[in-house]
C-alpha cells in the first residue's frame, strides 16, 4: 500500500509533484547506463534479456512516480520513447518530452487500478448523490461531487487543487457511478471523467466568473469537441420502443421530451443522431 495515501491532501500533493521531479532527476542521470546497456541487449538475439531490463526499469519509474510495481510494464510503441528519454546525446528538451510520454502511460495504468476501486464505491457515492437531490439541498449535492472528485484527482494525479468537473460531466459522473449500466459503458464514462482531470494540469478561472461572451465560447468549445457517452445508443433505443408504442388514436403526437438539467447533453444528443 502506497504511503502516501495516509497524508493530509496538502502533504499528498506536494509529494507526488516532488516524487515526479525527482524520478525525472535520477532517471535522466541514470540514462547513459540505461542507454548502454538497452543497446547492448537490443542486439542480442534473445530478447528475454532484453524484455527484463525494460520491465526493471518500468518498476523503478512506477514505484517511484505512482508507488506501485504491480503496472503493467509499458507496450512496444511506448520502446523508442524509453531510447529517446536514456539518449544522452539527444536535446534536453526532446528527453524530458519523451520521459513525459513514459509517465503519462504509468499513471494511466495507475487510473485504471483506481477505476476498479471507484466502481466498489460507486454504489455508496450514488446514493450519497441521490439523498442530496431528493433533500433539494443543493450545496451538499454540491459537496457530494467535490469530495468525489477530490478523491479520484488524488489517486490519479496526486492533485487536490483543479476545479471540480463543470454541469456537463455530471451525467456521466451518474453513469460511472450507476452499477445496473453496463460496465464497458462505465467504464467510457469513467474515462471521460479522468480525462478532464489530465487535462486541467493547473487552476482555471470557474464558468461562472466568466463573461456570458466567454462563457458561451467554452460551451460552444466543449459541444464540437469529440462526442463521449452512450446518450445517442439510449435515445436510440428508447426512440424504437416508443416508435413501436405509438397508437394514433391514443397519442396527440410523436412527440419525445428530453427532460435533463443545463448543460446535460440533451442538444448534443440530437446534434450527434443528426449526423446519421
Amino acid at each position: 500500500m502506497d504511503p502516501v495515501g495516509d497524508m493530509q491532501p496538502e502533504q499528498r500533493t506536494a509529494t507526488y509533484e516532488e516524487r515526479y521531479h525527482s524520478a525525472k532527476a535520477a532517471f535522466l542521470q541514470e540514462s547513459l547506463q540505461y542507454y548502454d546497456r538497452l543497446n547492448d541487449l537490443s542486439n542480442l538475439d534473445d530478447q528475454t534479456e532484453n524484455n527484463k531490463y525494460i520491465e526493471t526499469i518500468f518498476k523503478e519509474l512506477a514505484n517511484e512516480i505512482v508507488g506501485r510495481e504491480d503496472l503493467l510494464v509499458w507496450p512496444v510503441h511506448y520502446l523508442p520513447s524509453l531510447h529517446r528519454a536514456c539518449n544522452p546525446y539527444m536535446p534536453e528538451n526532446s528527453r524530458a518530452r519523451a520521459f513525459d510520454h513514459l509517465v503519462k502511460y504509468i499513471r494511466e495504468e495507475a487510473a485504471k487500478f483506481t477505476m476498479v476501486a471507484f466502481f466498489q464505491e460507486s454504489p455508496k457515492f450514488l446514493d450519497e448523490m441521490k439523498a442530496a437531490v431528493s433533500s433539494g439541498d443543493q450545496e451538499k449535492h454540491k459537496q457530494s461531487i467535490e469530495r468525489i472528485f477530490k478523491k479520484l484527482a488524488n489517486e490519479i494525479c496526486g492533485r487536490e487543487d483543479l476545479l471540480v468537473w463543470p454541469a456537463l460531466y455530471l451525467g456521466s459522473l451518474e453513469n460511472a457511478c450507476n452499477p445496473y449500466i453496463p460496465e464497458e459503458d462505465r467504464v467510457k464514462e469513467f474515462d471521460y471523467l479522468v480525462k478532464y482531470k489530465e487535462a486541467a494540469k493547473s487552476p482555471v478561472k470557474a464558468v461562472n466568473t466568466r463573461s456570458p461572451l466567454e462563457a458561451s465560447g467554452v460551451m460552444d468549445k466543449a459541444f464540437r469537441a469529440d462526442y463521449v457517452g452512450c446518450g445517442v445508443t439510449w435515445f436510440e433505443e428508447a426512440f424504437r420502443i416508443y416508435r413501436d408504442m405509438y397508437h394514433h388514436e391514443r397519442h396527440y403526437g410523436k412527440v419525445i421530451p428530453i427532460l435533463q438539467s443545463n448543460g446535460m447533453g440533451k442538444s448534443r444528443v440530437i446534434a450527434e443522431i443528426g449526423k446519421d
